[in-house]
């Protein structure tokens, strides 16, 4: 089994979580934000400025997309820096679900980066109120195994009671 941890929120708006073992400075971090964001786009993973991304530093100050930014438009001078409990520590806002990453980051101090997207497919499950967890594709099992919306609805209501609804 991989070493990948995924938190879903609801099969639309699916987090994969990522520990990094490596540490990453302000400058790599920028860079690989502004990468995997061109990425996500470009794949239709996001459309205009959904989904974020972060990345936690080692002195615990996050990098972060800014609010309402298409993720393949993003430059490394675009991105925010927060501190771990998302003040502001740049002139660029952070987008309003730095919240539930700074959750992720607060549970699993062996997180360094959270990368949240809003892939069309499983937005398509999540409206018609259908869970992905039956075995089509060898592929999808390989690398998603299960995606229960039961488990999306527990874990949105344990968010919205930890941080407020975002």
């Amino acid at each position: 089994m991989s070493h990948h941890w995924r938190y879903t929120q609801t099969a639309a708006h699916r987090l994969r979580i990522v520990p990094i073992s490596n540490s990453m400075d302000e400058k790599t971090a920028r860079r690989e934000i502004v990468r995997i964001g061109e990425l996500m786009y470009e794949r239709s993973y996001v459309v205009s400025s959904d989904g974020n991304i972060s990345v936690r530093l080692d002195d615990g100050r996050i990098v972060a997309t800014p609010t309402m930014t298409c993720k393949g438009r993003m430059t490394e001078d675009s991105l925010a820096v927060t501190d771990a409990a998302g003040k502001a520590l740049s002139d660029r806002k952070a987008s309003s679900e730095l919240a539930m990453h700074i959750l992720i980051y607060n549970e699993r101090p062996d997180v360094k980066a959270v990368c949240h997207a809003h892939p069309p497919h499983g937005t398509a499950f999540a409206v018609a109120g259908l869970a992905i967890d039956q075995p089509i594709l060898s592929e999808v099992i390989l690398t998603l195994g299960c995606v229960p919306l039961r488990c999306a609805i527990i874990a949105a209501a344990i968010v919205a009671k930890t941080i407020g609804p975002i």
